[in-house]
């Protein structure tokens, strides 16, 4: 009889073991920092992976009976791994200093947009400029000619002042702003460039738009984590607010992302009291709906309110944009700078 029963529970307990070691292996990855492409596409599957790991886990739950425990559990380290609760919605203080100083901040309106190598419809980024008002706009590759076409639409007469580094294909990068630029520079020693500009604005606001090459093969990979490398050790050197903006070909399912997150930064995206959760901005070029949130405003934990967060739609580009609404105290500087919370799971 036990023999018998042996027999029964066995191809169950061996199903699902296959099963819960193929949801471990996107946990796995998660958790590393990947060293070859594989790792790291694995990692971004996090959110697919969560959905597909809950259907498998309820169906191997109604199938399978007992044995669904064992799926179970990296079923729900998937799903957790996609939640963030905000325990004060739009608060990105750090701990040293409480999110309302009683002081009014400036609002700062960002949109940033991955123009697909200039293919981005220059009409429709105009469109949105007039709708949303917004007081800085930065675009990832940006050509010439895309440059230019902003230009005779009229992009110069609401954001008068910018800079830009247009340049063919992917690499270039650009910012137009209400507000004077003080200081313009390039961090240095990266792969594409990372442009760096400050505000004359009060409180004083570091923005650094980013866009490293993705990591989909060996070469691109290791060019992806030393520009974000380059990203993190440039960090020191910019005080009070810090904004960092645009496609960082990562999401917070893979660890180098959490990396930058953890040196001071909040992801607008999880924080915002108006948020468009959970905020996926690719692919955006099909009837399929964005699978992953590679593009990104990120503000430092130096004191601020963001008040909406929620993606935006142009024609011609792969990705959405992200609109972002954020309020800046104007006691940033009394914020500890060194303050460097943990990584997040």
């Amino acid at each position: 009889m036990h023999i018998g029963i042996a027999a029964q529970v066995a191809p169950r307990l061996s199903a699902a073991i296959i099963l819960a070691f193929g949801l471990t292996v996107p946990v796995i990855a998660r958790a590393i920092v990947g060293r070859w492409p594989l790792s790291t596409m694995l990692a971004a599957s996090a959110p697919v992976a969560a959905v597909l790991a809950t259907a498998v886990a309820i169906l191997v739950t109604v199938t399978l009976g007992w044995p669904a425990v064992l799926v179970w559990l990296p079923a729900l380290v998937l799903i957790g791994s996609q939640l963030r609760l905000r325990r004060r919605p739009g608060c990105c203080g750090a701990p040293e200093q409480p999110c309302a100083s009683g002081e009014p901040g400036a609002e700062l309106r960002i949109l940033s947009l991955n123009a697909l190598a200039g293919r981005a419809s220059a009409a429709a980024i105009c469109a949105e400029v007039l709708r949303l008002s917004p007081d800085v706009v930065a675009i990832q590759e940006l050509t010439a000619d895309l440059a230019e076409q902003l230009t005779d639409r009229g992009l110069v007469d609401l954001l008068p002042h910018s800079e830009l580094h247009a340049l063919p294909g992917p690499r270039g990068i650009g910012v137009w702003s209400r507000w004077p630029v003080d200081s313009r520079s390039l961090v240095t020693d990266t792969d594409r460039p990372m442009l760096r500009v400050q505000l004359n604005l009060k409180p004083q606001v570091t923005m650094t738009l980013v866009h490293p090459d993705a990591p989909r093969r060996t070469a691109r990979q290791k060019r992806w984590r030393h520009d974000l490398k380059r990203l993190l050790s440039s960090l020191d050197a910019v005080a009070g607010h810090h904004l960092l903006i645009g496609d960082f070909n990562a999401s917070r399912d893979m660890k180098e992302f959490r990396c930058v997150l953890a040196a001071g930064f909040a992801d607008c995206a999880d924080t915002a009291a108006s948020r468009q959760w959970p905020g996926f901005t690719w692919p955006a070029s099909s009837w399929l709906p964005p699978l992953l949130r590679l593009d990104h405003v990120l503000v430092s934990r130096t004191g601020a309110l963001v008040h909406e967060c929620r993606t935006i739609r142009v024609a011609g580009t792969d990705h959405l944009g992200v609109f972002a609404v954020i309020e800046l105290s104007r006691r940033a500087g009394l914020v500890d700078r060194g303050y460097l919370p943990p990584v997040p799971d």
